[in-house]
């Protein structure tokens, strides 16, 4: 049966991955903008004018006292209008500048409440994984200390139930596991968005060299054995705390990536499948073996018949001038004894 404090950290620790699942939703999505506020006033047609407004802006359109002559551009023949250019003033833009000082600081504005706004999410590729990167670290360390207090409480509550403890010890009182807390996001800045990545210590190496095994399936089913045979020699009480402690150690082990191969019906079938490979290599290798005596002694014969048949044909040719036929057409000449 699940007991009432592993029920209550189950549910704190699905509370806060729900957070963060929830933390990772941009707030576009559930804070309303200005424009849904806005009424169906997006055309102008729906903008109610009243008659006298309408009125009064037609007559001044007609108005020639409101309308400012131009300059005369250059006639056809090229003979150029006088213009007064004394009276044209130049004036600065400064409506125009207005408005982009109050845009630049509007903008400054939105994104200093973005960055201060609790929960606010990043809006790049980059800023959204690094900050799923420090979410699952920040998850990840978490569990490690939480491991690391529940052994040392099951320790010291071991030791003060067997007499071992030291009076110290026993008079410290067994604190509860530190309650997890939600994971309230900080706001992102530049210096906030610094991760650094786990670095085992010299613990999680003597604990990966503890627990570790051969890599060929059947030695480590021989190494399994014997390790068992070990504990079985061992007295009940030294048996079930060795196989509380490789417990433990096998989960802290797994929980930062170490490959715990205590499996012993993997390790059969891991075994089982490496010796048939081992077969048909070893057929594979016999065949290969086979096929190349096969290749080198064809070409072998092929070599002696070409020297053999070469032999023939050199046999039945007679050199010109030694021993072709006579003059005296007697046949063939005979050697001279010497």
């Amino acid at each position: 049966m699940i007991s009432s404090t592993e029920l209550l950290e189950s549910l704190e620790q699905y509370n806060t991955t729900f957070e963060t699942l929830l933390g990772l939703i941009p707030a576009k999505y559930y804070v309303p903008r200005d424009e849904e506020n806005v009424s169906g006033s997006k055309y102008h047609k729906h903008v109610k004018v009243s008659k006298e407004v309408t009125k009064n802006a037609r007559r001044a359109k007609l108005d020639p006292d409101t309308h400012k002559p131009k300059p005369q551009e250059e006639d056809a023949d090229g003979e150029t209008m006088d213009v007064d250019r004394a009276d044209t003033e130049i004036t600065p833009m400064s409506s125009v500048q207005g408005i982009q000082a109050l845009r630049s600081k509007l903008h400054a504005r939105m994104d200093q409440l973005r960055r201060n706004r609790v929960g606010s999410q990043p809006e790049t590729k980059d800023e959204l994984l690094e900050e799923r990167r420090k979410q699952r670290g920040l998850m990840r360390d978490r569990r490690r200390k939480e491991t690391k207090e529940k052994i040392r409480l099951e320790k010291e509550a071991k030791e003060k139930k067997d007499g071992k403890g030291d009076k110290k010890g026993t008079q410290h009182k067994v604190s509860a596991p530190p309650k997890n807390q939600l994971l309230v996001p900080e706001p992102v800045t530049a210096v906030t968005n610094v991760s650094f990545s786990a670095v085992a210590g010299p613990s999680s190496s003597k604990k990966s060299k503890n627990l570790a095994t051969a890599s060929n399936p059947s030695l480590a089913l021989g190494q399994l054995a014997a390790h068992k045979e070990k504990l079985a020699a061992l007295p009940d009480e030294k048996r079930k705390a060795a196989e509380e402690h490789e417990k433990w150690e096998k989960a802290e082990a797994r929980m930062e990536g170490v490959k715990v191969k205590d499996d012993e019906a993997r390790l059969k079938k891991a075994a089982k499948k490496k010796e048939k490979e081992k077969q048909k290599s070893q057929k594979r290798w016999h065949e290969r073996k086979e096929q190349t005596a096969a290749s080198l002694a064809a070409r072998q014969k092929k070599r002696t018949d070409n020297i053999a048949m070469k032999a023939e044909r050199r046999k039945g040719k007679s050199r010109p001038g030694f021993e072709g036929k006579s003059f005296g057409g007697k046949g063939k000449s005979k050697p001279k004894n010497k």
